[in-house]
C-alpha cells in the first residue's frame, strides 16, 4: 500500500494551524506519513487500538466533537469508515474486537482496516473530523484577545513545544524568538 500523506491540516489557519503544527510533530512520526490513516496500537498493557492524526482511542471511545446534537466519537467515525468499505457485518465484527481488546487483531484484519482508512471516503472522513477535534480540544473560550486551551491540550502542546528544537518553535510561534535563539 502506498504511503498517504495526512492532509487534514492543510486548510487550517490562525490559532488552529499553530496548535496543529505543535501537536502534529508530536503525534505522527514524519518518517511514517501514513500513520494518520492506519490502525495503531501504543505499547503498554493498558493501551488499545487507535487511529487518526492524534491517535483517537477506540477502547475509551474518545470524544472528537462534544457539540450537543452534533457530537462525534472515535468509535462512530471508525465504524462509519469500516461500514462504507467492508459492509455492516464485517465492520461490526472488527470494531467490536478493537473496542474491547488491547491486542490480538489478526494481521489480515489490520490490513482490511488500514485499506478502509486509506480509501478516499476514509481519508475524507478523518480529515473532516480533525478540525472538529481541534475545536473541541482548544475550547475556543475567548477573554479579550487571548484564547485559552483546555488543561489536557495545554499540557500536550507544552510538552511537544519543549521537545521541539528552538528553530522549530520559532518557525511556529507568532512572537519574535530572537532572544530564545540567542540565549
Amino acid at each position: 500500500m502506498k504511503p498517504v500523506r495526512f492532509t487534514g491540516g492543510d486548510g487550517l489557519t490562525g490559532f488552529e494551524l499553530k496548535v496543529h503544527q505543535v501537536l502534529f510533530q508530536n503525534e505522527v512520526d514524519p518518517t511514517e506519513p501514513i500513520q494518520a490513516y492506519q490502525l495503531s496500537r501504543a505499547q503498554g498493557e493498558r493501551s488499545g487500538y487507535s487511529f487518526g492524526p492524534v491517535q483517537w482511542d477506540l477502547s475509551s471511545d474518545h470524544d472528537i466533537d462534544k457539540t450537543p446534537g452534533n457530537g462525534l466519537t472515535a468509535r462512530q467515525l471508525f465504524r462509519d469508515i469500516l461500514t462504507n468499505a467492508l459492509g455492516q457485518q464485517e465492520a461490526n465484527r472488527i470494531a467490536a474486537f478493537v473496542e474491547t481488546h488491547t491486542s490480538g487483531l489478526p494481521q489480515s484484519d489490520v490490513d482490511k482496516v488500514n485499506a478502509a482508512l486509506q480509501t478516499p471516503y476514509g481519508v475524507q472522513q478523518i480529515n473532516a473530523a480533525y478540525p472538529r477535534e481541534l475545536n473541541t480540544a482548544i475550547g475556543w473560550r475567548k477573554r479579550g484577545q487571548a484564547t485559552f486551551l483546555k488543561p489536557l491540550l495545554a499540557d500536550r502542546v507544552a510538552a511537544a513545544w519543549r521537545r521541539a528544537p528552538a528553530w522549530r518553535r520559532c518557525a511556529v510561534a507568532t512572537l519574535p524568538c530572537r532572544r530564545e535563539l540567542d540565549g
